[in-house]
């Protein structure tokens, strides 16, 4: 049976939650279905070859593709070669098409099967053209709060380091990335365009030598953040203004703006043949695991020596246990966002108040001509419900006024559609809360929101405001072309993101790593896209980090190359606290990674700690003793204090169901301990030490919860602080976490079967999963309809897999992420529908009665265990 994983929208949400499988309407559900942002194609893969060696002895002679080719053509299995790959000791294999995958499996010579991602571009979570070039220089807030302003001064800017952008090009003809040139030499020194302009994924690409980025503007934001030259009007200068950068284009213009990671590997392949130092990876899909064929291959560059940066992923909504593949790998680093310390705002001026303006948050004017009255839809500013009804039939013509509407109760959306419908075409919701937010303009319709720089503040000006139009006053408002633009204080600058993934991946590696700025910032644009614009995401962090990286290398050499990078990076980070919030715990690692990078520090550190992360797994697999080395490079005897400072405990399952929690993540006072061989220890220069740490983790906590504790160990010498970040969860991920939970069948029609029924294919016949957790083995197999099975869903809690007859596979998956119970893309359920009868070999399955056997591995599970698996059986059904 050929199927399609796909997802149920996100509108299902409050079933998934709620109620049982049976209680959900079928129709419902299939009219809701839409297809997965990350899917696979059909029937690719990326097949990695073993070393010729390995292969057997009568094909030692050949080139391992041959030997492999040859044997799939002996055995009549039709596939089609689309890349090879070989790179001897880093990468051989080849992206091929083939219908039969166990023939693949099966095949001498084919060491790992990758099923290939389509992927989109990384979309950042906000974005703004910015035009007015008469607003004030750049402050540069985040060059301030990691020390690159310092590097700066003393005149480290990268010189000699070459940084690859895998993305979607790079404009070089703007004039702070090279005005127009372009090759050896200049700003954007070399590169590749994988894709073409009309890439859409259906066929393959038409590659050429040119990867000017003129159509989409990610790459170029990427490119300004890590290298633009501080020659423009904004005094925007990069992170490493005189590395040489290198333009890998793997996304076109097309509207989807497609890759897939056969074309990700070729990337990446060639920036290491090209000698890059450090590579830019702001994309990624939600997988979860730490194992795909991009993470795997990032691995392998960086034990060649090449830095390797990925982002996180902007999925934080979601909560934990949602990475992005490549950075979930073992040895990129992986980037949280923090929010900026300052964002863009306008001044709106004000007469017949007592106030000379108020701002809103914006990067260019309201294109609001002249000055307007202001009606208040409540004359009370403490009603939260305004504007939630529709307005009196008593209200003006609103058209020429500036409206003014309280944030609360309902939803800006209905508040908006009240005003409109009395003619509003300017509205500005105040708000009841710090800090400023963008909003989105309806058609036809300006709406902003507007803050200041507190609660009391607001209600203050609001209070007079009301009052002078109460007492019959008209207070104008006024939105000048100019002279407006200033930098507002954020009250979560400094902190993670809102919309930064929270990790750890499903198999327990670190993601995110370390955290940047990446919420609203400035940078390079295409030049026909107007040459700058505002951008949040971890998208943005990542290059602040290659920047950084870039700067560590220019500085220390080899020393400083591969993993030793992230070494030095993560040691000299700041840990951050989960809020402003007077008794707030340090974050938590799954959230921060080791803080927020000092790049100050990483340059002029002389101890080197190693590593820079300790994982401890689950309670299952804990490895409590580990052994770090510290190495004083310094000139002058060394005294180091050792120390413990734990993290908060995220709690991230629900306590009463087996969901898992969406933000706000609670967590718990309750830690690890950590004892050590030695407290003290004192080093000669260039002499290293090993020092033993014996972990506990915390007790007393549930661990169907699946608390993931963190925290840092301290080494401490004068002012000089280096810290080694650990993460572990107190529960066994193979024990303790449901993965598989409300199978069901729906056929063509929109009933859920709970009786047997003959299938027609007619319509869309679907078999739903929800995926509390992700799985490395969802299975599908047609089993016969008097299967004496007990499944572990919904009665026992042993599967006997081992005693049940196959009649074949109809598709298994791998590495499959898990599903979300927020409004977050369309993950909700897993969706696999069912379009012909057939097997997945594409052998026909006869007519006859049968039942399906659904499986999922559980996490750190032996597939060859019956007892690692959860199971579900449907009712039977007949096929034609």
């Amino acid at each position: 049976m050929k199927v399609t994983l796909l997802r149920a929208a996100a509108c299902l949400l409050g079933l998934a939650a709620s109620v049982a499988a049976a209680e959900v309407s079928g129709a419902a559900a299939l009219k809701q279905s839409v297809s997965l942002d990350r899917k696979f194609v059909p029937n690719k893969y990326i097949l990695q070859f073993d070393h010729e060696s390995n292969l057997p002895a009568n094909k030692r002679d050949a080139l391992p593709h041959e030997a492999i080719y040859a044997s799939l053509t002996k055995r009549r299995v039709r596939f089609r070669v689309h890349k090879e790959y070989k790179h001897e000791g880093l990468f051989v294999g080849a992206a091929v098409t083939a219908a039969d995958y166990d023939a693949l499996e099966a095949t001498p010579g084919v060491q790992a099967i990758y099923p290939v991602q389509l992927l989109k571009a990384l979309e950042p979570v906000s974005h703004a053209l910015v035009t007015n070039a008469t607003a004030p220089k750049d402050t540069m807030a985040t060059h301030i709060a990691t020390g690159v302003d310092k590097l700066h001064a003393e005149g480290k800017y990268g010189a000699g380091v070459k940084v690859g952008v895998i993305d979607t090009g790079i404009d070089y003809r703007h004039p702070s990335l090279g005005n127009g040139s372009f090759g050896k030499g200049f700003k954007v020194a070399g590169g590749y365009d994988f894709v073409g302009d009309d890439y859409d994924g259906s066929a393959d690409p038409v590659p050429d030598s040119d990867p000017l980025d003129w159509c989409v503007g990610h790459g170029t934001h990427v490119a300004g953040i890590i290298g633009a030259d501080g020659n423009n009007p904004y005094n925007l200068t990069g992170v490493a203004p005189k590395a040489s950068l290198y333009a890998y284009r793997i996304f076109s213009c097309y509207g989807n703006r497609v890759t897939d990671d056969s074309i990700i590997v070729d990337a990446m392949l060639r920036a290491y043949d090209d000698g890059m130092d450090v590579i830019n990876m702001s994309l990624g899909a939600e997988t979860g695991w730490s194992s795909f064929v991009t993470a795997d291959v990032a691995n392998k560059l960086v034990a060649r020596g090449m830095i390797v940066v990925a982002a996180a992923g902007n999925a934080g909504v979601v909560g934990n246990w949602f990475t992005s593949s490549p950075a979930s790998g073992a040895n990129l680093i992986s980037v949280a966002s923090t929010d900026n310390t300052v964002t863009t705002a306008q001044k709106a001026f004000v007469t017949g108040v007592d106030r000379e303006y108020v701002l809103y948050h914006g990067v260019t004017s309201l294109p609001i001509p002249g000055s307007h009255p202001v009606y208040a839809t409540s004359l009370n500013s403490s009603v939260t419900w305004d504007a939630c009804d529709p307005l009196p039939d008593d209200t003006p013509d609103l058209s020429d006024y500036i409206v003014l509407i309280r944030r609360g109760e309902c939803t800006l959306y209905d508040k908006m559609l009240n005003a409109i419908a009395k003619g509003a075409q300017y509205i500005l919701i105040y708000n009841s809360i710090p800090g400023l937010q963008a909003l989105a303009w309806a058609d036809g319709v300006i709406i902003e929101l507007m803050t200041a720089d507190d609660g009391e503040y607001v209600r203050t000006f609001l209070e007079i405001l009301v009052n002078q139009l109460a007492a019959g006053k008209k207070p104008m408002l006024t939105f000048p072309e100019t002279g407006s633009y200033v930098e507002y204080p954020t009250g979560e600058g400094g902190y993670i993101s809102a919309f930064s993934s929270l990790g750890p991946s499903l198999d327990m590696f670190m993601s995110p790593s370390i955290a940047a700025p990446g919420g609203q910032i400035l940078s390079t644009w295409p030049v026909n896209g107007g040459g700058w614009a505002l951008e949040s995401g971890t998208s943005m962090a990542c290059p602040f980090v290659v920047g950084v990286a870039a700067l560590v290398v220019e500085a220390k050499g080899k020393s400083a190359k591969g993993l030793d990078a992230r070494h030095i990076i993560q040691t000299t980070a700041t840990p951050l606290k989960s809020s402003a919030d007077d008794g707030a715990l340090l974050q938590t690692i799954s959230a921060q990674g080791a803080g927020l990078i000092n790049a100050y520090a990483a340059v002029k550190t002389t101890t080197i700690v190693s590593p820079g992360q300790i994982l401890l797994n689950d309670t299952e697999h804990i490895q409590k003793t580990q052994v770090f080395t510290i190495t004083n490079k310094s000139n002058k005897i060394k005294t180091y204090k050792i120390g413990h400072v734990p993290a908060g405990t995220a709690l991230t399952v629900v306590a009463t169901t087996e969901e898992l929690q969406v933000p706000p993540v609670p967590e718990s006072t309750i830690g690890a301990t950590v004892k050590f061989g030695l407290n003290t220890v004192i080093l000669l220069p260039g002499f290293s030490l090993p020092v033993i740490a014996t972990f506990t983790p915390p007790k007393g906590i549930e661990a169907h919860r699946l608390p993931v504790y963190s925290g840092w160990i301290t080494i401490t010498s004068g002012d000089e602080v280096h810290r080694i970040s650990y993460m572990g969860v107190a529960a066994s991920l193979r024990q303790d976490k449901t993965i598989l939970h409300n199978p069901f069948l729906i056929d063509g029609e929109g009933t859920i079967l709970k009786e047997p029924k003959n299938i027609t294919f007619a319509g869309n016949d679907i078999l739903w999963h929800l995926l509390h957790f992700g799985t490395q083995l969802l299975q599908i197999d047609l089993v016969p309809a008097n299967t004496p099975f007990t499944p572990t869903i919904p009665l026992s809690k042993r599967t006997q897999v081992k005693t049940t007859k196959s009649l074949g596979v109809l598709n298994k998956f791998t590495l499959v992420d898990r599903n979300v119970n927020s409004a977050y893309g369309d993950n909700l359920f897993t969706n696999i529908a069912m379009r012909e009868p057939v097997f997945e070999n594409g052998t026909r399955i006869p007519t006859g009665q049968y039942k399906i056997l659904g499986r999922a591995l559980r996490v750190f599970g032996d597939p060859k265990v019956e007892e690692d698996y959860q199971s579900w059986l449907s009712p039977v059904i007949g096929f034609p």
